[in-house]
């Protein structure tokens, strides 16, 4: 999802601690003790990212107040004034090629030589998102490809749906590359299946993480995720609360950490408007003063496991990867 907005019209939704972990060059500051907290010692993730799409939602204090390793826009551009988070642009892609080419040569024109990593499409096989063809999306890889050191491949809808079977399977084919799978996936409910609980909503998605990597034999990043009701229609309908919203994050978070083929991971919607949402309101970060959420409160202060003598400190922050 993004500008524009997609199937789902979620977006329509319209002091730091001196210890550092690396990251695609960059020190990712550990965040500061809260004041009361339940959660385990921990170190900084380096798989915790967040999303921010709309410019409205786009501030430097907020991206950092949730303390993660990295971010994206959905776009080539960062947000402006963000410090010691690494930005990871994105060719969003399009119907035109056009479109996709001013993409291509916005990201190129970021820095000099390559970007250490870059997202590839979005969800593509959305008719109200990238809205490509397989033909479309395969022409333009391997300018895509050429942008960074690493790629992620696109974003489908879903991860087994024809699209990316078929890109997929085309891909290697013709000997193109990616380094990287990535997911979205909103688990929940609907109007029809009515609800899983917050913890089998975890283990669905963590499951489909499985078997996504083990499918395609790469590592995922998991670049939109929260608990949906998408039976909500009305205001004030969503069958969740926000405590639902935490059981789901406190059940699922560990889980993306401990599994290494988890390379990276972003709670979707780091902005007010996110609170708006009909299917995702509870799930959001922000409230729609602008002020962090208990469960933003919650993702701020998440961090990898702390390591113990049987842990190493990469082990515990994630996987060393870009």
């Amino acid at each position: 999802m993004t500008d524009g907005l997609s199937r789902r019209q979620v977006l329509r939704l319209g002091a730091l601690a001196p210890a550092a972990v690396a990251f695609a060059g960059v020190a990712m500051p550990t965040p500061a003790a809260a004041a009361t907290s339940t959660l385990p010692d921990s170190v900084p993730s380096r798989k915790k990212g967040v999303g921010v799409a709309r410019k409205a939602d786009q501030a430097a204090y907020r991206v950092q107040s949730m303390t993660p390793a990295w971010y994206y826009t959905w776009a080539a551009d960062g947000v402006e004034g963000v410090q010691d988070v690494a930005f990871v642009p994105m060719v969003w892609g399009g119907a035109w090629d056009q479109m996709v080419e001013t993409q291509v040569d916005a990201v190129r024109d970021l820095a000099p030589g390559k970007r250490p990593v870059v997202l590839g499409f979005n969800e593509p096989d959305g008719a109200k998102q990238a809205n490509m063809t397989v033909d479309r999306a395969l022409q333009w890889w391997p300018e895509v490809s050429d942008l960074a050191a690493l790629t992620v491949a696109p974003a489908p809808v879903h991860p087994f749906d024809p699209w990316p079977t078929e890109f997929f399977q085309r891909a290697a084919e013709l000997g193109l590359g990616y380094d990287y799978l990535a997911m979205h996936m909103y688990p929940g409910g609907d109007a029809q299946l009515g609800l899983q609980t917050p913890e089998e909503a975890a283990a669905a998605l963590l499951d489909t993480a499985d078997q996504f990597h083990a499918a395609y034999g790469k590592p995922v990043w998991i670049t939109e995720f929260a608990l949906a009701d998408w039976g909500a229609k009305v205001v004030g309908h969503n069958r969740y609360t926000p405590d639902d919203a935490l059981a789901f994050m406190e059940a699922v978070l560990p889980g993306l950490e401990s599994r290494p083929h988890v390379a990276r991971y972003a709670w979707f919607g780091a902005g007010p408007l996110a609170a708006t949402s009909l299917p995702l309101g509870p799930s959001a970060l922000f409230d729609l003063d602008g002020g962090t959420t208990p469960l933003g409160e919650y993702y701020a202060r998440f961090g990898a496991p702390a390591p113990t003598a049987a842990t190493s400190p990469v082990q515990a922050g994630g996987a060393a990867q870009q």
